[in-house]
């Protein structure tokens, strides 16, 4: 994209619009947070965070990517350099190419609690595998995968039957997935992150639809633009 059509398209963006942005901190962590829009002037612009929310360890030199989002819709997608963290709350950002908002829909990950199943159901009579139902609630979700809150160990990883209640809009989620990461917690209960392996273009929509909605609610909860 040439540079007058990345100026006009960051001109476009509402001011105080919210926005996920992706940083880089200098131990080579990604870090997902919320922030708000704040314009400047093209392809210049600034994001304010909740306070507290800025990493110590922020690597300045990585480029990093900022998705926005309006009410109704997926805004411009950017990739972007940091000018000058002007202070603990504020970042100015240098609007560099744009990219497909959907390619970035499966990293960034909202805080969200709902109500979750999984199941296993063994179809072969040989099989040393038992059907198995655990119910739970969701950490934090995203297109591709969740993390979850359960009393239980899941009791294999693999063919995981997988149920969300989604709220906005009100749905529920069926797909299979598999596990990727199980950690014991305290009190007999389990953190297990599972990735979805076949969820359908129309429920990924409901998904994200409801993960978007979560992150303004979220942003209209904690942050105050003065």
């Amino acid at each position: 994209m040439p540079e007058s059509e990345l100026i006009n398209l960051i001109k476009s963006i509402k001011d105080s619009q919210s926005a996920t942005i992706k940083l880089h901190t200098i131990g080579g962590a990604d870090i997902h947070l919320d922030c708000i829009y704040k314009e400047s002037i093209a392809p210049n612009f600034f994001v304010v965070f909740p306070p507290g929310k800025i990493p110590e360890n922020l690597d300045p030199k990585k480029a990093c990517a900022i998705s926005f989002h309006d009410d109704n819709k997926e805004s411009p997608a950017l990739n972007a350099k940091i000018t000058d963290i002007t202070n603990d709350r504020t970042i100015e950002l240098t609007g560099t190419t744009t990219i497909d908002p959907s390619s970035l829909r499966e990293y960034f990950r909202v805080d969200f609690r709902t109500r979750i199943s999984i199941s296993f159901e063994s179809r072969a009579k040989t099989s040393k595998a038992h059907s198995w139902s655990i119910i739970g609630q969701t950490l934090d979700l995203s297109g591709s995968g969740v993390l979850s809150l359960f009393n239980e160990k899941p009791r294999n990883n693999h063919s995981i039957f997988i149920e969300i209640a989604l709220t906005h809009p009100v749905k529920n989620i069926l797909c299979i997935g598999h596990v990727v990461r199980i950690r014991r917690l305290r009190r007999g209960n389990y953190q297990v992150a599972i990735h979805f392996d076949n969820l359908t273009q129309k429920n990924r929509d409901a998904l994200i639809t409801n993960c978007f909605w979560e992150q303004r609610r979220q942003l209209r909860e904690r942050i105050q633009i003065n």
